[in-house]
């Protein structure tokens, strides 16, 4: 518990029963279970420092401020936990024992693996399943390089080779790459072994494969990683995902290649290594994917090659939430989008308040504008004044009502309307854009349609299209299935 000592007695007399049980340990019979002192090093009385008006305890001095870094374990952040000051590795990294020291390591793919089954670990070759925490991680004095997706041993060999000066200068790590065409490092052969030098780089770069002239030029961290959805062109702009195809998008005519995933993978997110990877998609019949299945169908379950550990994707329109104490996650059970239509308008409603990665970010990025969500489609930036945007509303979610009888942004102009004898159909689509000023793979874009009478007569609910419920309740604010009937209006799912 942190604490404000009533007086600098009380700290005093803290001081002293921490002195007072140090020099009783020192008295005390040894204990044959516990380490010696010369196994754990000079044992000292709970250091006690003053943080603004508060105290903390820390060990051996060593963690002294919050935020601060550490050097056990390698890599951590000194941490406030209640009293104490502790180092801990930054929840993107988990903790791997070397030879000599602890330090942390990169938690890899957002799949988890078990120690008597390496298959999800595959993915990143030479990486291993961490026990405390099943993630793959790269083993002991090893680096991730994202361009090889492969765990790499460091070169630390001295003297150290221009190389390496060269490519620590742009912020990578000197590796062995054994596969001499993989690199146009220098080539090296030390105790009979004949190897490349790499170089993991930073910040989504890569180095160019060998080419015509076998030599190295800088700078060495020359390429681009794309994520899905980029551009590509498999010399200087290189897909980042394993699976990933560089080919023209499906089903358009433009000459663009961009990063895509081949049939049957699917894009997921990884949150600690911030890009989507393609996995495999399994049958929802799989025995491994009973509770993907439960998603009332909504879900894609999916794996990484071969494991048995499997996940669940949901539309972007849909996510799976956090709840604290569940034993079984209820995969795509929230709603994001909703939509009431009435005859003469459309109350289109989007939440942002998603838990996961990435659109944890969401509304922090809506409401700084890095994003933005409207309706129908976004033309130049001169336009934008004209574009029917979402507003925030104090609860957090963002709306749009569409005048249907209006020539305003948000009017008769972005709503598609089909007239029959007793009802009408309405079409609208909402566009949430990662990016405000690109097109990007994150966009969530959800096409609506709904059914209302022709009469104009109370105000019905719709739904996204492709977004099936169980049943339909006439002015309910939940989002309800559309079911066919004699009063009723009915949504067509594509």
């Amino acid at each position: 518990m942190v604490f404000v000592p009533s007086s600098p007695v009380l700290l005093a007399l803290l001081l002293t029963a921490a002195a007072a049980d140090s020099r009783a340990a020192q008295r005390s019979p040894p204990d044959p279970t516990r380490p010696v002192a010369s196994e754990l090093g000079a044992i000292s009385p709970p250091h006690v420092i003053k943080i603004g008006e508060l105290y903390y305890f820390t060990d051996s001095g060593r963690c002294t401020r919050p935020g601060e870094t550490c050097s056990d374990p390698q890599g951590g952040v000194c941490v406030a936990s209640g009293s104490n000051l502790i180092c801990e590795c930054p929840s993107s990294h988990t903790v791997v024992r070397h030879k000599d020291r602890r330090a942390c390591q990169t938690k890899l793919l957002d799949v988890p693996c078990r120690r008597d089954n390496d298959y999800a670990c595959a993915q990143v070759k030479d990486s291993v399943c961490a026990p405390n925490e099943a993630r793959c991680v790269c083993p002991t004095d090893t680096v991730y390089a994202a361009h090889r997706h492969q765990c790499k041993h460091r070169y630390s060999n001295s003297p150290q080779p221009q190389y390496c000066k060269s490519c620590e200068s742009e912020g990578g790590v000197c590796f062995k790459e054994d596969e001499v065409a993989e690199s146009s490092g220098p080539v090296l052969t030390e105790g009979g072994l004949t190897f490349r030098l790499g170089c993991a780089c930073p910040g989504n770069r890569g180095t160019a494969r060998i080419g015509k002239v076998d030599t190295w030029v800088e700078p060495i961290c020359s390429t681009r990683l794309r994520d899905i959805g980029d551009p590509c062109d498999d010399s200087q702009l290189l897909c980042r995902s394993k699976r990933a195809i560089c080919g023209k998008p499906r089903d358009t005519e433009t000459d663009i290649r961009k990063c895509r995933c081949p049939d049957r993978y699917v894009a997921v997110y990884q949150q600690w290594l911030h890009y989507y990877e393609c996995f495999k998609t399994l049958d929802l019949d799989s025995e491994h994917c009973r509770e993907c299945k439960a998603a009332k169908q909504y879900g894609q379950c999916y794996a990484a090659t071969n494991s048995t550990e499997t996940g669940c994707l949901c539309p972007k329109r849909l996510s799976t939430p956090n709840v604290e104490g569940a034993t079984v996650k209820q995969y795509c059970s929230k709603q994001h989008v909703s939509v009431s239509c009435h005859s003469k308008k459309m109350v289109v409603k989007f939440d942002p308040n998603y838990d996961n990665p990435p659109y944890d970010q969401l509304r922090e990025r809506l409401t700084s504008k890095n994003s933005t969500a409207f309706i129908g489609s976004y033309g130049s930036l001169q336009q934008q004044q004209q574009v029917c945007r979402l507003h925030p509303t104090p609860d957090g979610v963002y709306t749009a009502i569409l005048a249907l009888d209006s020539n305003s942004a948000c009017g008769r102009g972005i709503v598609q309307r089909t007239r029959y004898p007793t009802y009408q159909v309405l079409e609208a689509t909402l566009k949430v854009m990662w990016d405000r000023n690109f097109h990007t793979y994150p966009d969530i874009i959800v096409d609506i349609e709904c059914r209302v009478p022709e009469s104009g007569a109370g105000s019905e609910v719709g739904l996204p299209v492709g977004d099936p419920m169980a049943s339909f309740t006439p002015g309910s604010p939940r989002t309800a299935r559309c079911c066919p009937g004699a009063r009723s209006p009915a949504c067509r799912w594509t």
